[in-house]
């Protein structure tokens, strides 16, 4: 379930290629990419479940939580998640910013410790370089590659059971390479589908990062759309003073502005 977005995402990239591959002829200037800048911001929510592996010290033993959303929102502090574009030509940039304060307690399987308690507050930032590969009136495949940054500030605290109470936090701040690509199909003048494929980490950061999305949208206006789909993503770093593991996935719905 949470890899069938790839799929939907590789058939859409398809139909863009076979449509664009089974006419050869040079396309005409109207549908080159626009001059002059454009711009797009979409402020999103993303109602994703979590799991999460977490240890944040050399001498701290790791601690796994399966979180649903529900209880993702039960414990949420703060999140605030935006994305945005910029494009001149068939060149651009691109980016995406979130962040989550987030605090949840569970019951501990076996009795050493009776309850765990994990506090993260995690930022993510996203800076990419774009190019326009294909540009038709039917959609659009851009070719994308940057940075992703990650800050995370995690703490455990292990209630006492058989042994000892443990309280342990951490703070750690990496950057994984990222490439992918994305892209848009238009079904009809007002109806689209649209998704995105980035792989990363490569042991530079994590040792491995992922985002796939795939989704729907709706123009509104000219300048107004809506976009709902299904995300998920991936990362996992490991030092040796300082471990997370994070899965993200779920319903994303967002609005496009574009000017």
């Amino acid at each position: 379930m949470r890899f069938g977005g790839l799929s939907v995402f590789l058939l859409l990239l398809s139909s863009i290629g076979t449509a664009s591959a089974a006419d050869p002829v040079s396309l005409p200037e109207s549908v080159e990419a626009p001059k002059a800048w454009t711009f797009h911001v979409q402020p999103y929510l993303w109602a994703a479940s979590m799991d999460v592996t977490s240890r944040p010290g050399a001498r701290v033993p790791s601690a796994s939580a399966s979180l649903p959303f529900k209880e993702i929102l039960e414990n949420l502090k703060f999140n605030g998640t935006v994305a945005f574009s910029a494009h001149r030509g068939r060149f651009g940039v691109a980016g995406d910013l979130q962040y989550a304060d987030l605090r949840a307690s569970k019951e501990t399987p076996g009795s050493l410790f009776s309850r765990r308690r994990v506090t993260t507050k995690l930022f993510i930032g996203s800076a990419f370089g774009e190019y326009k590969a294909i540009v038709d009136p039917r959609g659009e495949l851009i070719l994308s590659g940057g940075v992703r940054f990650y800050n995370s500030d995690t703490r455990l605290d292990l209630t006492a059971g058989t042994v000892p109470a443990i309280s342990a936090s951490a703070s750690d701040f990496w950057a994984d390479p990222m490439i992918g690509l994305r892209g848009e199909f238009n079904v009809t003048p007002k109806v689209f589908l649209n998704g995105w494929a980035y792989i990363g980490g490569f042991g530079v950061g994590s040792e491995l990062s992922t985002d796939l999305f795939a989704g729907a949208g709706y123009k509104f206006t000219e300048n107004v759309s809506a976009n709902v789909g299904f995300r998920y993503l991936h990362f996992d770093r490991d030092t040796p003073s300082f471990a997370l593991e994070m899965d993200e996935y779920g319903p994303f719905a967002g609005l496009i502005f574009s000017f």
